[in-house]
């Protein structure tokens, strides 16, 4: 694998990707619904060969964001809906929102950082960027007579796989992999292209994974939701909540437990802090600073591991949004991801114990 400050150089000398800059996912959605629009037989002759499509069939249309749908293909049969998600990470409730109750078409998401969840049981196909460029190879070797189309995708090819290079420079799951994103060489690299945020919403999708695992490992009764915001009438007492996103330059990573109703204890990772911290939804403010009181005073919560760094707080307890109530430290960037989901794994432990507050 060539090194990534290699890809980047690469990237900056292609037309295509210094087009795509001005805005990613639409280029990205535009120039593959030219190419299926210019070459619509040899597109269903490749994805004949994968999914259940007649190899003889024709379009009959195609059309861009319908329905918040990026590409919609008339098919006489049926349609293929595309989901393009190129620096935001897929969304199990968006997904299923737009398929519904639709059994009878063909769901295809198409993105550079794989699901957290399995995309089949809701219905979708996976097809991952670098399924894309070997699809898109075998058109290009099959463009007659149109060197300029064929220069033009075979650029493009170049550049999705190097971006699907760079993001495997991002692979937390190998082993000894530690928490440096933000201070890594390659994390400064990445911000000369304007792909920084796009590497921290992959770490963040791999690291929800990870801690999805372990705990599904440990706690078999609870049930536990990755991809999901909590909901009073979706999550009942005992669910554990585990959903990223991104503000601000940082990944953000929320794992919390349901106490009770409208009553969350969590772990908040918020770019390099660790966050302890108790919800109270629709509370006021003297009735949550009870309750943080209550869980710090009976050590029942707001203990921080000894291989986080505990930081000095000016405030008895620092407030996100009007809800929280937190705590925090400092995770060292030498932290081994294994290590800190193992701190992850004892706190939601500990937080499991809290019967009420």
């Amino acid at each position: 694998m060539k090194d990534i400050k290699g890809l980047i150089e690469e990237l900056k000398q292609s037309p295509v990707f210094n087009m795509s800059l001005s805005s990613k996912e639409l280029f990205h959605s535009n120039f593959l619904a030219w190419i299926i629009k210019k070459y619509p037989n040899l597109f269903i002759d490749e994805l004949s060969e994968n999914y259940d499509i007649d190899k003889n069939t024709s379009i009959r249309d195609l059309k861009r964001e319908v329905n918040n749908t990026d590409i919609k293909i008339q098919l006489p049969e049926k349609e293929i809906v595309i989901e393009n998600k190129v620096k935001s990470v897929p969304d199990e409730k968006q997904l299923k929102k737009y398929k519904g109750n639709d059994n009878k078409n063909l769901y295809l998401l198409l993105s550079f950082i794989k699901p957290s969840f399995n995309v089949e049981e809701i219905g979708w196909k996976f097809i991952s960027y670098n399924k894309l460029a070997k699809l898109l190879k075998n058109i290009s070797e099959n463009i007659i007579n149109n060197e300029y189309d064929k220069l033009l995708l075979d650029d493009y090819i170049s550049v999705i796989l190097n971006i699907d290079s760079i993001v495997k420079y991002f692979d937390i799951t190998q082993r000894n992999s530690t928490f440096d994103f933000y201070s890594h060489e390659k994390y400064g690299y990445l911000k000369d292209i304007r792909f920084h945020d796009f590497a921290i919403k992959s770490v963040m999708s791999q690291l929800s994974e990870l801690i999805y695992t372990k705990l599904k490992s440990y706690f078999i009764d609870d049930k536990i939701i990755i991809g999901s915001w909590y909901d009073a009438d979706s999550h009942p007492k005992s669910t554990i909540i585990i959903q990223t996103s991104y503000s601000n330059g940082k990944g953000i990573l929320h794992i919390e437990y349901v106490c009770k109703k409208n009553v969350l204890i969590g772990i908040m990772i918020d770019g390099n802090n660790y966050n302890q911290y108790v919800t109270i939804i629709n509370g006021n403010y003297t009735d949550r600073i009870q309750k943080a009181r209550y869980l710090r005073d009976n050590n029942l919560w707001f203990n921080f591991n000894s291989n986080i760094e505990k930081s000095k707080m000016r405030n008895e307890f620092n407030k996100y949004a009007p809800n929280m109530s937190y705590k925090y430290a400092h995770i060292p960037n030498d932290i081994e991801i294994i290590k800190l989901i193992d701190i992850i794994k004892r706190d939601i432990e500990n937080a499991i114990k809290i019967n009420d507050i």
